[in-house]
């Protein structure tokens, strides 16, 4: 019993904690234009494009990861996901600073897995920050528009132009403007649904006891 409470009262603190967070707060905070630049240099098809020179010394020759649709694409995905992390990080460890240290201490007692400690502790006490974190990017990526510009622009064929780039392109390069406000408005739609479901996840959390258990019954089963 002793070794189990003095596990569960160790200093959480590891090496390299510090360089890991300015890593990942790094990547939050810088503009979003300067991250799609980034991401060009990564993946641009020539001799200066990191990932490419890389595959080419492997052997495995270069990759169209911008001009291919269906790659460029998922390198879209992949750098608004790398972008998006950060903050999803930072919200899930100030929701886990709240998790109480007695549920920490029941389940080393009980001697639960790490399985059993995510599933039936962690879960149950982060979800209102996950369904706000999910709430939360969803907006962000619903709205990015800085990222794409530099990176692909919108293509090949339009494939990664996102609804903001579609605004955009009709009132700047088609000159409709009734078209693109027609867009806008109905972004400011759902930004506003978004938001008030972002708004109910808070004050719902707010509302709770600031100790209150959500675990599922117990620590395990």
């Amino acid at each position: 019993m002793t070794q189990a409470l003095t596990t569960a009262t160790r200093a959480t603190s590891v090496p390299g904690t510090l360089v890991a967070r300015v890593a990942v707060v790094s990547a939050w905070v810088i503009p979003g234009v300067l991250a799609g630049v980034l991401w060009k240099i990564l993946l641009i098809e020539n001799r200066s494009g990191i990932i490419n020179y890389y595959l080419s010394q492997a052997g495995l020759g270069s990759l169209p990861l911008i001009s291919s649709p269906a790659l460029a694409l998922g390198s879209v995905v992949a750098a608004n996901v790398w972008r998006g992390c950060a903050f999803s990080m930072i919200l899930l460890y100030a929701g886990m600073q709240r998790v109480p240290r007695e549920l920490h201490e029941a389940a080393d007692l009980e001697g639960v897995s790490a399985w059993q400690r995510l599933r039936w502790l962690l879960v149950p006490q982060l979800a209102p920050v996950i369904a706000l974190n999910l709430v939360l990017i969803t907006i962000a990526s619903f709205n990015t528009f800085d990222l794409i510009i530099p990176l692909t622009g919108g293509g090949p064929a339009r494939r990664t132009e996102v609804i903001s780039l579609f605004m955009y392109r009709l009132g700047f390069f088609d000159l409709e403007a009734g078209r693109a406000a027609a867009v806008a408005v109905v972004m400011l739609i759902v930004n506003l649904a978004l938001a008030w479901v972002a708004g109910r996840l808070i004050l719902r959390e707010a509302s709770r006891a600031p100790n209150e258990p959500r675990t599922a019954g117990a620590v395990a089963r």
